[in-house]
């Protein structure tokens, strides 16, 4: 069974510059393969989002870019950072849907 959690927030432990990512696959997609689906956690320039970034608070300030997902090895994920707030993950999960469908 998987580690990695659906609004997970994980610095990446694959690359050498600083990045974190939170998971927004579900259980479902972590019990048949090592792979998890990201987003990527941005820092916020200023309060000027563009209307598919979400903000969030917690466990940093940053916005989601639901624009950028990433398909990674669950290994690439490195220390936990927290949970996004369910309700804002849910809105970048819309927002990605919405965007492909």
């Amino acid at each position: 069974m998987s580690a990695a959690t659906r609004g997970g927030v994980y610095r990446r432990a694959d690359v050498k510059h600083p990045a974190v990512v939170c998971v927004i696959s579900n259980d479902m997609l972590h019990s048949v393969t090592p792979y998890v689906i990201v987003i990527p956690v941005l820092p916020v320039a200023d309060e000027e989002l563009h209307a598919v970034q979400g903000l969030i608070e917690r466990p940093m300030r940053g916005f989601l870019s639901p624009n950028h997902v990433t398909w990674l090895p669950e290994s690439a994920l490195g220390e936990r950072l927290g949970t996004v707030d369910p309700a804002d993950l849910a809105f970048a999960v819309r927002t990605l849907v919405a965007t492909v469908s």
